[in-house]
């Protein structure tokens, strides 16, 4: 199965060629870059425009019949100086442009086989100011903003709104994998709403907030919070009244659950597909582990830390490949089909990746929420997990991987017998919980575009 096709969709190539681009105008490679090349093209300039001197004189100098032969020679020399004074500068042209394609191509296809890409650099998207924002907890998220994109235009009647959350190590960028021309979810017909999650570097997070509640400070942000801010943003500033549908990879998912909870009659479906209503104890205790050694490197220093924890980030990494994909997956060698020539390099990829594209306290603020989930929690249901499901009036697809190691199937089958409206479909995939990634298992992506086009017909 090639990767070349996915890697240069437009969502891949955008995220990718920005982040490239802005890796070469950095001063540490712009500054040699333009010297180089100024140069280059400086020399270039006085060597046509000597040319262009001797041709010009050697022309009107003329000669005798004795003299042409050699005249002659002079001007195709003096033709022929500025093509080989170009050499160099199209030479160094060429490597730029061989290291910017092969970047691109690297990195759509890492995008595409992990499940944690997450390039956040100048990915384009709009931004709300929801002032000082307050929590559940008590707190207040100052200065709080979400980040956002939208696709396709909202209809007369404001009956074609499709929410799209992000998940956990996902942007608005990344979500673009799931919707397109032709598709189930095509911009052409839906005005879809992509937001970004608190804490994953776009919207209000860690990494981004200054004074008191940056870095390590950052307060807890539940999904009650995430889509008590996303209904601001879809009413005060979009003029949405009605959500078509709400659908979601993993934490997407899980915000799915919250908006048809929180907001049950703006809501009229959800699609929750590699998610559960509320974060089971196991789900708890895999991102304890892959928290406990994101937490050992001794420069994350509680958070304070002046540089990236590299090397808990990279174990971080390596125990979430362990989870993500199911153990048929790795028995069955079908790392083979997604780029990797061996485990090894998979499990150094998802290591690389986690340590070259995040913020250590972002992904812990993110997991924080997650383990927080719940839909029952808070004064409206008091932890009461069956009357919380009975409360929501969408109608629901419940869509797990069957072999999902930490949003398990049985998880949403129990749901499914206190949602009013749902229905229990799982899919069969050894790609585990990243059978949903765009472009990982075709089977999947097929079932997610039926029940996608069932809800919005329905």
């Amino acid at each position: 199965m090639g990767s070349l096709p996915y890697a240069l969709t437009s969502c891949t190539i955008s995220s990718q060629l920005f982040a490239v681009i802005n890796f070469m105008l950095s001063p540490t490679i712009a500054l040699p870059m333009s010297i180089i090349i100024v140069v280059l093209l400086l020399t270039y300039l006085v060597t046509l425009a000597d040319s262009a001197v001797l041709i010009i004189n050697t022309i009107a100098a003329g000669g005798d019949a004795r003299q042409r032969p050699k005249m002659h020679i002079t001007v195709w020399g003096a033709a022929l100086t500025p093509v080989i004074g170009a050499l160099p500068f199209s030479i160094v042209m060429a490597l730029m442009g061989i290291v910017l394609f092969k970047a691109v191509i690297r990195d759509g296809i890492r995008a595409r086989h992990s499940s944690n890409s997450g390039d956040l650099i100048m990915q384009s998207h709009e931004i709300f100011e929801l002032g000082d924002f307050p929590l559940s907890s008590g707190e207040t998220l100052r200065d709080a903003r979400l980040a956002y994109q939208t696709y396709g235009t909202l209809s007369d009647a404001g009956d074609n709104v499709v929410v799209m959350p992000t998940f956990y190590t996902g942007t608005h960028a990344r979500n673009e994998g799931f919707f397109g021309p032709g598709r189930a979810l095509d911009p052409a017909r839906h005005f879809i709403v992509s937001i970004n999650l608190f804490g994953n570097g776009l919207s209000s997070s860690p990494s981004n907030t200054d004074g008191a509640q940056g870095g390590g400070n950052f307060p807890l942000i539940t999904f009650y919070d995430n889509i008590a801010a996303q209904h601001r943003l879809l009413t005060e500033r979009l003029g949405v009244r009605e959500i078509a549908l709400v659908l979601g990879w993993s934490m997407a998912g899980c915000q799915s659950y919250q908006w048809a909870v929180q907001y049950p009659d703006m809501v009229k479906a959800i699609l929750p597909f590699c998610a559960s209503a509320r974060t089971s104890p196991h789900n708890f205790v895999f991102l304890e582990g892959v928290k406990a050694a994101l937490c050992a490197d001794p420069v994350w220093n509680d958070g304070h830390y002046e540089t990236q924890p590299v090397e808990g980030l990279k174990a971080f990494g390596r125990v979430y490949a362990g989870w993500a994909f199911s153990q048929a997956f790795y028995r069955n060698a079908r790392y083979r089909e997604i780029g990797y020539d061996s485990m090894a390099a998979l499990l150094d990829d998802w290591a690389e990746d986690h340590a070259a594209n995040w913020d250590a306290n972002n992904l812990l603020s993110k997991l924080a929420t997650w383990q927080a989930g719940d839909v029952s929690a808070g004064p409206a249901f008091q932890g009461d997990f069956i009357a919380a499901l009975g409360s929501i009036r969408a109608r629901a697809i419940l869509m797990p991987c069957a072999q999902d190691l930490y949003f398990p199937p049985e998880d949403n089958a129990f749901e499914a017998q206190y949602i009013p409206n749902a229905s229990f479909r799982p899919v069969l995939s050894e790609f585990g919980h990243c059978a949903a990634n765009p472009g990982n298992d075709h089977g999947f992506t097929a079932q997610l575009d039926a029940n996608i086009q069932e809800l919005l017909e329905h």
